[in-house]
């Protein structure tokens, strides 16, 4: 998952001179506490003390990151309001649903600023060891496997899906307003695994287990475990 700043579509030219001279509010649409406002504060903290001036997080969850990026896109052309977006919002949920902005036409993008990875875990003590125990129960038991992911028709979301309609399983998937509700959700006995950022952090704390990785490169924390294209 790559993540980016992007501000309403405006002329640099227009918010040049004192700028900034003001606050600015930055628009994170993922939960408080997750993967996603934990980078966001990092990166409003940085770049407010780079410039000189105070960059207030705001977070605007829902429908899969869209309320936020759509609530930036909305905004006053003058560069006072910018946001965090993964690549999810913007490449992936306008072609599955109608967004409340245009991906090319609403925002200006400003840089890409991280890359992260996307492991799928279960709790540590889980009796599925491996990525092919968590799909031979859900072959076995159709529906009974529960699972999420931080962002709803997000590509996390997308690859699972995909691999249980390749391997002829099918889970239930639950959906949750970001990663650390849906950590939250698989370490109190509510879903069974879940793919989101914050895995890799349970994992060190010992209370999840990598199964894959969900994106192309290895997974940071355990590079013995295969990614969804490894596994086929």
């Amino acid at each position: 998952k790559y993540a980016i700043l992007a501000l309403m579509m405006t002329p640099f030219a227009a918010i040049a001179g004192n700028y900034p001279d003001k606050q600015i509010t930055m628009i994170c649409p993922y939960s408080a506490g997750g993967g996603g406002d934990t980078v966001t504060r990092m990166i409003a903290k940085l770049a407010g003390d780079i410039m000189g001036v105070k960059i207030n997080v705001e977070n605007k969850t829902g429908g899969g990151a869209t309320i936020g990026i759509g609530a930036v896109s909305k905004s006053k052309p003058d560069g006072y309001t910018i946001g965090f977006v993964s690549t999810s919002p913007i490449t992936i949920r306008p072609h599955m649903m109608k967004a409340p902005y245009h991906p090319l036409k609403d925002l200006t993008y400003i840089g890409q600023f991280i890359a992260d990875s996307q492991p799928l875990v279960v709790l540590k003590d889980s009796p599925h060891k491996s990525l092919k125990d968590l799909i031979s129960f859900a072959k076995a038991n159709p529906g009974k496997l529960r699972w999420s992911t931080s962002v709803q028709r997000g590509g996390p979301h997308v690859a699972v899906e995909a691999m249980f309609k390749a391997e002829g399983a099918k889970a239930t998937f639950i959906p949750f307003k970001g990663g650390s509700k849906v950590l939250a959700a698989l370490l109190g006995g509510t879903i069974d695994a879940g793919m989101m950022s914050e895995g890799n952090k349970s994992t060190l704390d010992g209370q999840t287990r990598i199964l894959a990785e969900g994106t192309p490169n290895k997974n940071p924390v355990d590079s013995s475990v295969p990614t969804l294209t490894d596994a086929g």
